[in-house]
């Protein structure tokens, strides 16, 4: 007898549920709230620092006040404290040290600064004053062009007179402008003087035109004479 195979019955095929995509997130992207800014100290006042400093162009040892001095750049402000110093500074290099404050700090405050100083009596102060001023011509120009046009004819003379050394680029229309202007006949026979040692054969015509309109001035006439001798050799 052929035994009979029993098959057991399949389980049926189960379905699989479809996969589905996620939708995407569409919720806007939130950047993190930055950190609070750490503290930050208030800068110190610097006043204290720079009335020390003042203190220091007086007192204590030649190095000290040379130290001073050259701190003392930081501060345009302190110029005129500067240049007052100079007359009274013994030490030639603090000196120098108050020059080179005045000369790095080079504005119109430094340079009125240090025009009392072209009147001293001091001859080598008198030079390193105008040297620095050469130094800052921007700063000068302002000075000198006010001096010249000064009510007073002294301080006329006097701004002449620094033509005569300081080397700046408006030297030479200066004294032009004084030759054809000036009324009075000193300041232009000073200005024909300085003419003839910084002019050129270029300036005759000026010279001969400042002679005519001041003829009868005998000091101009003559003075004009030996500078055209100087300018324009026969």
């Amino acid at each position: 007898m052929t035994p009979i195979t029993v098959q057991a019955p399949r389980a049926p095929h189960a379905e699989q549920a479809p996969y589905v995509v996620p939708a995407p997130d569409t919720a806007p992207y939130v950047a993190p709230a930055p950190d609070p800014a750490p503290h930050v100290a208030p800068a110190p006042d610097p006043a204290p620092r720079r009335d020390a400093l003042l203190a220091g162009l007086v007192a204590g040892e030649a190095d000290q006040r040379r130290d001073a001095a050259r701190a003392l750049a930081a501060w345009p402000e302190a110029a005129p404290a500067l240049a007052r110093r100079l007359p009274e500074e013994p030490d030639a290099a603090v000196r120098e040290a108050l020059l080179a404050s005045l000369a790095r700090i080079g504005d119109a405050g430094a340079a009125v600064a240090l025009l009392p100083l072209l009147r001293g009596d001091d001859a080598a102060l008198r030079r390193a004053a105008l040297a620095t001023l050469e130094l800052m011509p921007d700063a000068a120009a302002p000075q000198l062009a006010a001096l010249l046009a000064d009510p007073d004819p002294g301080v006329r003379l006097f701004a002449v007179g620094l033509l005569r050394e300081l080397r700046h680029a408006q030297r030479l229309p200066w004294l032009l402008q004084v030759l054809a202007l000036e009324p009075l006949p000193a300041v232009v026979a000073a200005a024909v003087d300085v003419l003839a040692a910084v002019g050129g054969p270029e300036h005759v015509p000026a010279l001969r035109e400042a002679r005519d309109r001041l003829g009868e001035d005998l000091f101009v006439w003559f003075g004009v004479d030996i500078a055209i001798e100087r300018l324009q050799p026969s």
